[in-house]
This record gives structure tokens, sequence and C-alpha cells, in this order.
């Protein structure tokens, strides 16, 4: 298309609101070759088709649109177990950055896990874990579970979410001891 715009331009008959002519024209042209409708007979008038009949769905409950069965919700019993697991996790201080994250990043969900990926484990507050993880709220397949667990430098909160029917950490917050 460029040669033949190069073409015109040096034709005598070229002019400005031709150049943008032929420009729009190749432009449509492309356009109407990137359409995904299969060539086929038109369709009729909209006054002439029928409307689908709307049906209430024979999908059994418990199915999505798809055909597959919904995740069952997670064990509640296993969020604080997965808590503890972050955090144990999340005070290896003696790990490089990349044995670190490949660590931790499986525990969490997918979107917390990648924003982990940016910590230099070397900066965690923290050496050790230092008691069991206590629950602050429990949590369900709509709302999400939050534990505190004690460490040697202050308190990590964990929040986890029931995901895919496991409990996955969705985010974290430390507080210092004494502050």
């Amino acid at each position: 298309m460029t040669d033949q715009l190069h073409k015109a331009r040096d034709n005598a008959m070229w002019t400005p609101g031709r150049a943008i002519a032929a420009v729009l024209a190749g432009g449509l042209l492309t356009l109407a070759g990137c359409s995904q409708e299969a060539p086929g007979p038109a369709a009729a008038p909209p006054s002439e088709q029928a409307p689908a009949p709307v049906s209430p769905s024979a999908e059994p409950g418990g199915h999505d649109d798809h055909g597959h069965d919904p995740a069952p919700a997670a064990p509640s019993s296993q969020a604080a177990a997965r808590a503890e697991a972050f955090a144990r996790t999340w005070v290896r201080r003696d790990l490089d950055a990349e044995r670190w994250w490949a660590a931790i990043a499986p525990l969490c969900e997918e979107g917390f896990g990648e924003r982990l990926r940016t910590v230099d484990p070397a900066n965690v507050p923290a050496t050790r874990v230092t008691g069991r993880a206590k629950q602050l709220r429990a949590g369900d397949e709509d709302s999400p579970a939050v534990y505190d667990v004690p460490t040697d430098a202050g308190t990590l909160r964990v929040t986890l979410a029931s995901i895919d029917g496991r409990w996955l950490v969705a985010g974290n917050d430390f507080r210092r001891a004494g502050g």
C-alpha cells in the first residue's frame, strides 16, 4: 500500500484530499479482509427473524455452564496449617530471593504470589515462627480467613482465600513487637 501512495504522490493529479481518500480506502479494504464472518446467504431482516425461545436451564444444581462441577470449599481446618506454612517460609532469610519465591509462591493465590516476586528475603524482619497460628476470622468460600502468627520480631497477619478447594494466601501484614 505504501508503494501505491508513493506512486500516487508522484502523479501530477495528486492532492491532499486524494491522499486521505486513498488511505481510507486502503484501510477499509484491510478491515473488510479481517471480518470473521463466513461467507454465506445474507441474514433475514430483523423483522423476519423469529426470536430464540428462552427456557430455564436444564442443568442440575451445582453445575456451571460448561458441565464442570464447582470445586468443593476448602476445609476450614486446613487454613491454620496453610497460614503456619506460609509464615515458616516467609521467615526463611537464609534463602536467596529466587529460591524464597519458589518456595512461597505455591502457598499463595496467583496474583499475591506474583507480588511477592520482588521481595528480598534478607529484608524480612523476622527469623523464626515462635508459636501457632491464632484464628481471628473463620473463612468460607465467600469470605477470607485471617490468622495471626507470632514470630521472634512481631506478628505476621496472614489472609487466606478458599480457591478451588484449598486455602491460598491472599495477603499478609507484619506488625513489629512493641509497635
